[in-house]
């Protein structure tokens, strides 16, 4: 799999407002829309701190994946995205290295396509798989 770049780094907080402005304030964070995501499972927002982006998420849903992620490690760094230009040769080549999913491919609410690995994959991190 060829990653071509870091997408964002997904963080899980407790209360988005709250989290928001802790970052704003800290790090001066560019601070984004708030969105309903995950088929309306979580709020989260996008903020800009240098060249990262980091997706603040409110698990609302026991059913969602950042829900699963807070359950199993508490809140804090919840995944990784990454960015493929072959999306689904990028899933195929995980298949075939026996990695496990916790979903299966979805379309986000920005149109691109993802996919988050179960964090036993990759030491404990979640990561997301983002492509066209």
């Amino acid at each position: 799999m060829e990653v071509t770049g870091i997408h964002h780094l997904g963080i899980a907080v407790e209360d988005l407002e709250s989290g928001i402005e802790q970052y704003r304030r800290l790090l001066g964070a560019e601070v984004g829309e708030i969105f309903i995501g995950g088929s309306g499972l979580m709020r989260a927002s996008f903020l800009k701190v240098g060249g990262l982006a980091i997706e603040l998420i409110q698990p609302l849903d026991p059913e969602s994946n950042a829900a699963k992620i807070v359950a199993q490690r508490g809140y804090g760094i919840s995944h990784l995205a990454v960015k493929v230009d072959d999306f689904d040769g990028a899933v195929a080549e995980l298949r075939s290295q026996g990695v496990k999913f916790m979903n299966e491919p979805r379309t986000t609410s920005f149109g691109e396509r993802a996919i988050f690995t179960d964090a036993s994959s990759l030491g404990r991190v979640n990561l997301e798989v983002m492509g066209e």
